[in-house]
């Protein structure tokens, strides 16, 4: 389910950077979704609901036994507060402020697109500078960029996520009724 949390109860946002935390007094928060079980529709939407602003929280040191006391600040959502059940709703989950930047894909100009090849034969090393030290910045910066960008649409990925869920649990539903 998910809950606005009590202003006295010790907390502090599990966003990346984030630095809200229960001394600020004008600040919301919302509990991490947990598993709803009172159905297989809810329990599939809510499994989705998790799996997305797990993805969206982009955190590697973020485990599920941390799931039951994580909460998320007012300024994570674009409305200042967090939707339940309305997956179209652009704050089903946190989408702003994240502490990592999204980079929106570009479309591909066919004809002025390099060729595969060309990167196979080498022509992107003299990209590169001659001094080893800013080729090792370089190389750092592109591994940081890596892997703080999501390579995920967060929306699409909840909403057809949840209808797949759902559609397989309601047919395995029918399968035992039968």
């Amino acid at each position: 389910c998910f809950r606005l949390i009590s202003a006295n109860m010790p907390k502090s946002c599990v966003v990346l950077k984030c630095l809200s935390s229960g001394r600020d007094r004008d600040k919301k928060f919302y509990r991490f979704p947990t598993l709803d079980q009172r159905g297989v529709k809810s329990l599939a939407m809510s499994q989705t609901r998790q799996d997305a602003w797990i993805k969206a929280l982009n955190r590697a040191d973020f485990f599920p036994n941390q799931y039951k006391h994580a909460v998320v600040c007012d300024l994570h959502f674009e409305s200042g507060k967090a939707a339940l059940s309305d997956m179209q709703n652009v704050d089903w989950i946190p989408t702003y402020n994240l502490g990592y930047k999204v980079t929106p894909m570009q479309p591909v100009d066919e004809e002025n697109s390099q060729s595969p090849s060309c990167f196979q034969s080498g022509a992107d090393e003299r990209l590169k500078s001659d001094d080893p030290e800013s080729n090792k910045d370089e190389e750092r910066s592109n591994e940081t960029n890596e892997s703080t960008q999501p390579d995920f649409d967060l929306a699409s990925m909840a909403y057809e996520g949840a209808t797949e869920s759902m559609n397989v649990d309601l047919q395995s539903n029918k399968q035992s009724v039968e």
